[in-house]
């Protein structure tokens, strides 16, 4: 029931916000099943490390299970839906590693991440490589993170990808974990807060789960992730 509510909600402001606007680009619901790979997800795993699971339950939502394992599971975003303002989810750990320094390259492991990217300088006709573009600077990244030992709004580096990348932290490792919490984000303000800039396209979106340097176990999932314009 509350996933009902949960949608409803989204899709009256949706509509609402259509109708007022009517040049406005819809919300966008990002579907995970009943095939991840048909709906356009990519896992991006990484030498000598067992890969996170992802497994979609049902069209909205997302099962993750890292044990002792990382990876990187993501989705190119089409043209129409790369406006980008704020976005909403909902998310809830059933088990996690202990606080880690999100800052440090080989502690930084944490129960889940959803990571924004951004980029001006990818071809709209043309799908992003998301590994590539972190490598080349061509995407920056916000990465949303449940984990670690840092107070929430914290803003730290991200210490694999470099200064196109920083972690927000939204809930520590800390927090009470097995119920659902629903997250509203500001993304173009946030952006602007950790490169000092206003956001350009979304051009892709990636969920993380990491427990391999503290040789633990994650289990977490997320739903009804949308993006609004």
């Amino acid at each position: 029931m509350r996933m009902k509510r949960f949608l409803s909600v989204i899709l009256v402001a949706t509509a609402t916000a259509i109708g007022a606007h009517p040049s406005a680009a819809a919300a966008t619901l990002v579907p995970f099943g009943p095939d991840l790979a048909a709906n356009g997800w990519q896992l991006m795993t990484f030498p000598r490390r067992t890969p996170t699971r992802f497994t979609a339950q049902g069209p909205n939502t997302l099962s993750i299970i890292a044990d002792r394992a990382v990876a990187v599971l993501w989705r190119p975003m089409r043209p129409a839906e790369d406006k980008a303002a704020t976005a909403q989810w909902r998310w809830r750990v059933d088990r996690s590693v202990g606080p880690t320094d999100l800052s440090r390259k080989g502690g930084d492991d944490r129960a889940v991440a959803i990571y924004f990217a951004f980029s001006d300088a990818v071809e709209p006709s043309k799908p992003i490589d998301l590994g590539n573009a972190m490598q080349s600077g061509q995407a920056k990244i916000l990465m949303y993170v449940w984990g670690g030992s840092a107070p929430r709004d914290r803003v730290l580096p991200a210490p694999h990808i470099g200064e196109n990348a920083r972690a927000i932290v939204l809930k520590s490792a800390g927090d009470p974990i097995g119920n659902w919490h629903t997250e509203r984000v500001d993304l173009s303000a946030d952006y602007r807060r950790a490169f000092g800039a206003a956001a350009p396209a979304l051009v892709a979106l990636a969920i993380s789960s990491d427990s391999d340097d503290t040789v633990g176990t994650n289990a977490a999932s997320i739903a009804d992730l949308v993006v609004n314009p």
